[in-house]
């Protein structure tokens, strides 16, 4: 049963009331009370699970309960972009990434994505135009920052595109 079903239909909650749970458990899950179980609200310790006269948790899901929740990436996936690119070309940002703060706090060179002699290139804000994989070299036409067409050969092309619908990434060839 989904946290918010428990809200409305045993602790009895007016639907205004319950609404304000619902982004609760959205910073660990990416769902609201609409999309965790009551189980999932207990071990978070969210209201209203108490009065159900349950054995509190063991120690170590108290602790990790009790600890406070810092994991949080203020940017969403960008850091797990900076991840991948301090891993790829660790001369682009400005200090190891050791730490969770580290992901939070480290600066990317954009400039040091797309230098000459760099055995991983990468090409921000540029429009693929087409796509040739028939065998070895990968050609590649895209449309640069300055609006010029260019056309590049590599070993292998991966393409990350942010798909606006479909007109967007609709074919590659």
């Amino acid at each position: 049963m989904s946290y918010a079903t428990f809200l409305r239909d045993y602790v009895a909650l007016p639907a205004r009331a319950a609404a304000v749970f619902q982004q609760r458990p959205v910073d660990f899950f990416a769902f609201g009370a609409d999309g965790v179980t009551v189980g999932v609200a207990r071990a978070m310790g969210l209201p209203g699970v108490a009065h159900l006269g349950l054995a509190f948790l063991d120690p170590v899901s108290q602790a990790e309960l009790d600890e406070a929740y810092r994991y949080h990436f203020p940017d969403g996936n960008a850091s797990i972009a900076r991840l991948r690119v301090a891993r790829l070309l660790p001369g682009v940002v400005d200090r190891p990434v050791r730490t969770m703060v580290d992901v939070v706090l480290v600066r990317c060179d954009h400039g040091a994505l797309d230098r000459a002699g760099q055995d991983v290139r990468l090409r921000l804000s540029s429009t693929v135009m087409r796509v040739e994989h028939p065998e070895a070299p990968v050609g590649v036409g895209y449309l640069g920052v300055a609006g010029v067409l260019h056309r590049i050969e590599a070993r292998q092309v991966v393409q990350a595109a942010l798909d606006h619908g479909p007109t967007a990434a609709r074919r590659l060839r």
